[in-house]
């Protein structure tokens, strides 16, 4: 939930503060770590609130929330535009494996199950936004996935918000007490 992603973000950010942005980029994006890493400056458009990513599925332009347009563009403004926008300490982009100790010792000072990685947020965002009743088709084509693969891989979600779902926005002819 956003408290352990909170939480998660300041114990990475004690030993590495690169880190811990490209943790926060996860989470808010739902986007995948190869995504993130390929990610230069020029690909955020903080007016528009979108970030053009690529990676497994292809381009894709995501639309973005003001918060997360708002620390992409932080850490974008003074930075050319070939720049990584989610860079390592050193400037350099994230190699492929690069992240999987850090995040795994962050989980450990964070209290988090070690099972937890990078992709867990990728998880944690697309199951907020199903709890928060964002249109399937729309979680989707956003974190660049099928609807297929979210009805399979998110079915528990979909249980639980189901009947809430079906109350708020079902058709009703009177208030029921």
């Amino acid at each position: 939930d956003a408290k352990q992603v909170r939480l998660l973000i300041a114990k990475a950010a004690t030993f590495d503060e690169a880190l811990a942005h490209l943790i926060e980029a996860a989470y808010l994006t739902g986007a995948r770590m190869g995504e993130l890493a390929a990610c230069s400056v020029r690909d955020l458009d903080a007016g528009r609130h979108t970030l053009r990513l690529d990676g497994k599925t292809g381009q894709r332009i995501a639309s973005l929330t003001d918060e997360t347009a708002a620390f992409l563009l932080r850490l974008a403004n003074g930075r050319t535009l070939d720049a990584p926008l989610l860079p390592m300490v050193d400037g350099e982009r994230w190699p492929r494996s690069g992240h999987f100790r850090a995040v795994k010792r962050a989980m450990a000072l964070a209290k988090l199950p070690a099972s937890a990685s990078l992709y867990t947020l990728r998880h944690a965002h697309i199951s907020r936004a199903i709890e928060a009743a964002m249109p399937l088709s729309l979680v989707a084509e956003n974190c660049g996935t099928s609807l297929t693969m979210i009805q399979h891989n998110y079915a528990h979600v979909l249980a639980l918000t189901r009947r809430d779902t079906i109350q708020k926005t079902a058709p009703k002819l009177r208030v029921v007490k």
